[in-house]
């Protein structure tokens, strides 16, 4: 280091929030966490998870500088105390912080259970911090949960993760648990504005969204790219951005999904060279392009543009591309795009996998359409073929059909007339298929097999049990003096409103099990 030269801070440490009223979002925690402390009603336990660099670690040290602050103010730490000046620099022999990604072991924790033995220095509370909790191996999670389950009353655990999946739910139960959000595109910008202008930094609207497009959701991220940004100097923009950080500019995810829409492969695998040749890494290119494939996705199948995390430039491109892509093909593009992300870190040429996945795409779009052609072709003979029948053998079949009809006809309209008596028969024979079959009704009769629609899958499984089946067709010929077979089948456009629903279900089991309603 240069004499004389002092180490410059770096902005995300510069600008990290000392109480909750300065973490940037998740509202509903920082609300949470003030109440309990306003109403001294703190839990030996938390559990913050959640995607990185979204305030976990930060409020978890606010969280322990607040319980142990000598004047707190409205549940926040006054941050001028000694507790406080000591667990802001560190140094405070009351505050344990643990990286479980390092310390993930049986004998670390139960180190840590004897440090919980014994009562603050100066404190009123013991405060152990446990980051990336999910790293811990099992014997070492079994050894918390003892602690967790008999904690002495001096000691509060918060517990942070962004795999919360690998947490046992036996630690989760034990544990007040908090979710952390992403946070929005929009005020990951608006920060950004703000630590720039604090820094008297210069950068362009498009630079800034760069920036909040490829941090992930992520507050520390976004300020740590502006931050390695800003210091070669300058004003702040799209191309420097690109050139010093490598960043995917998102015009180049555009670009490439309208290649692959006309089918241009030949542009497509230039395009993908050329973004090597710039210096883009590849990995980064290839989840902005899945990100921007999924937002296409979810406007396609819902129409929602209000799900879309996006800029109001990017909207218009998604809204642009939607009508050209169909959802199968969406998703056949967002499943190569996959594939070549995952083989991507192992390629000996970066650029191998992208260029595979881009004529797989193209591959698969031209079967589509090439099937789309075929079948209205095949469509259309089947039309022409069907109006070059002879007039006379056109003839022969509807009135074959038509005399085969009204028999049918007449013979339905019979059974529907006669559908109570067959009700009051089954009821003869069986209480329960009764109840079953009124939750039924007849919608077809083909030849000797008379089709039952059914409101519910369970009493159209029932009854297609043969032991049912039997008494039922059994009662249908008592009652018609004709033999027929019954075929059950769901149908969900015959169900009922809700309500009707309910008071179906309602009087099915009371005739089943009998008893009466009681208000």
């Amino acid at each position: 280091m240069v004499q004389g030269a002092s180490k410059r801070e770096v902005l995300y440490l510069k600008y990290r929030p000392q109480i909750l009223s300065e973490v940037f979002g998740q509202n509903h925690i920082k609300r949470t966490l003030s109440s309990a402390l306003l109403k001294n009603r703190i839990s030996h336990a938390y559990l913050f998870t959640g995607p990185r660099g979204t305030g976990k670690t930060t409020i978890a040290r606010i969280l322990a500088k607040a319980v142990n602050c000598s004047s707190p103010q409205k549940g926040e730490p006054d941050n001028k105390c000694q507790s406080c000046q000591e667990i802001t620099a560190g140094r405070s022999l009351d505050v344990v912080e643990i990286d479980a990604a390092s310390n993930r072991g049986i004998d670390e924790i139960r180190e840590l259970r004897d440090k919980v033995k014994f009562s603050p220095s100066k404190s009123k509370y013991k405060v152990f911090i446990i980051d990336e909790v999910h790293m811990l191996t099992r014997e070492a999670f079994n050894a918390l949960l003892k602690t967790l389950e008999e904690p002495p009353s001096h000691a509060l655990f918060v517990l942070a993760t962004t795999e919360i999946h690998k947490v046992p739910e036996t630690i989760i139960s034990r544990c007040q648990r908090f979710d952390f959000s992403r946070i929005k595109m929009a005020d990951l910008i608006e920060y950004l504005k703000k630590v720039s202008r604090k820094e008297k930094l210069k950068v362009e609207q498009g630079a800034l969204e760069l920036i909040a497009a490829n941090s992930g959701g992520s507050l520390r991220d976004a300020v740590n790219l502006l931050d390695q940004a800003s210091s070669f100097g300058g004003e702040i923009n799209i191309s420097s951005l690109q050139t010093i950080l490598g960043l995917t500019d998102i015009e180049a995810v555009y670009q490439l999904t309208d290649l692959l829409i006309d089918k241009n492969v030949s542009d497509s695998i230039e395009l993908v060279n050329d973004l090597l040749e710039k210096g883009y890494d590849i990995s980064s290119f290839l989840k902005k392009i899945i990100e921007h494939l999924r937002h296409i996705l979810i406007l396609k199948v819902s129409g929602r543009t209000e799900l879309l995390e996006v800029t109001a430039e990017q909207l218009a491109k998604i809204q642009s591309q939607v009508s050209n892509l169909k959802t199968g093909q969406l998703l056949g593009m967002i499943k190569a795009f996959l594939k070549a992300q995952e083989k991507t870190s192992f390629a000996n040429l970066p650029q191998l996998p992208l260029e595979m996945a881009v004529l797989e795409i193209n591959e698969m779009v031209c079967k589509t359409e090439s099937i789309e052609v075929n079948n209205k072709i095949t469509k259309s003979k089947l039309v022409s073929n069907d109006e070059s029948l002879k007039s006379t053998d056109v003839k022969k079949e509807k009135e074959k059909s038509n005399k085969l009809n009204t028999n049918k006809l007449k013979n339905f309209k019979s059974l529907i007339r006669n559908w109570n008596n067959v009700l009051e028969e089954t009821k003869i024979l069986n209480h329960s298929v009764n109840a079953f079959l009124k939750a039924c009704r007849p919608s077809s009769l083909e030849g000797d097999t008379i089709y039952l629609d059914f409101f519910y899958v369970f009493h159209k499984e029932k009854i297609s049990e043969p032991k049912n089946r039997d008494m039922v067709e059994r009662a249908i010929k008592k009652v018609t003096v004709k033999s027929y077979k019954i075929k059950c089948q769901f149908n969900p456009k015959t169900q009922k409103k809700e309500k009707e629903k309910e008071d179906e279900t309602l009087k099915a089991a009371l005739e089943v099990f009998g008893g009466e309603i009681i208000e």
